[in-house]
């Protein structure tokens, strides 16, 4: 454990010096990467959350006010497509404690939300325990079956945490297979602070935004709505509808 220890602070006194350099700094990100393409997993990404979400509630600071701003502008969108109309059969993606999800139920007949972290679930359930046409379940959408079809699919702040793009690849087929003809999907990525999306990197590896232009790249999809804005950090939305 020691040497374990020793070996670690070498490396962080190592890498802390190359950061000086923009050459090495640039090579360095790019290799954390591919580093995290590798190890990426639903097991990894879990234990993350569990651990996020024991420590503090609210982890992600989703009651603040950029970021309920960034939740109000995700009901905008939704309420310019829905035209008056609820959506009939909606999932969420990725639900956390529930915050969006008692947001967004007013706009559905019935709405599953859905997260795979059990700590947040139980806050989830906790928030909306009163609002009847909520459900909420474990589910991964990197493994997990869809029971569609859905008139909506809301996933915002969800996808950017799948670093391999095979597995994102799946997770496109699966959402678009799950949709029915007409049905809308609601996406939302973050912009990444170190602009890695808009370098070769982040388009070969699909980071940040390109996660959007990466579903409305897809055929069976068109583009309806889409928003940029400065949350806690730079938000980008959009709405894909699956075409007829």
């Amino acid at each position: 454990m020691r040497r374990q220890g020793a070996l670690y602070s070498t490396y962080r006194i190592v890498r802390v010096f190359l950061e000086r350099f923009a050459p090495t700094r640039t090579l360095i990100r790019y290799l954390i990467e591919f580093k995290n393409t590798i190890v990426d997993s639903s097991e990894r990404d879990r234990k993350a959350l569990e651990e996020e979400f024991s420590a503090e509630v609210d982890p992600y600071h989703f009651s603040d006010g950029l970021e309920q701003f960034r939740f109000r502008r995700a009901l905008e969108i939704l309420d310019q497509a829905r035209c008056a109309r609820p959506f009939g059969r909606v999932l969420e993606v990725g639900c956390a404690e529930g915050m969006f999800t008692e947001m967004l139920a007013p706009l559905c007949r019935t709405l599953q939300a859905t997260d795979i972290s059990q700590v947040a679930l139980s806050r989830a359930r906790q928030r909306c325990a009163s609002i009847s046409n909520v459900t909420l379940r474990e589910w991964d959408v990197r493994c997990n079956s869809v029971e569609g079809p859905f008139d909506l699919i809301v996933a915002t702040g969800v996808l950017e945490y799948i670093q391999r793009p095979a597995t994102l690849r799946a997770v496109r087929n699966k959402l678009i297979d799950a949709l029915r003809p007409g049905g809308y999907l609601l996406l939302g990525n973050t912009v990444t602070t170190d602009r890695i999306e808009r370098s070769w990197v982040g388009r070969i590896l699909i980071r940040g935004t390109r996660i959007n232009d990466f579903f409305a790249r897809d055929s069976r999809l068109e583009t309806i709505a889409s928003s940029l804005d400065q949350c806690i950090c730079p938000f980008a939305h959009i709405l894909l509808r699956k075409v007829d």
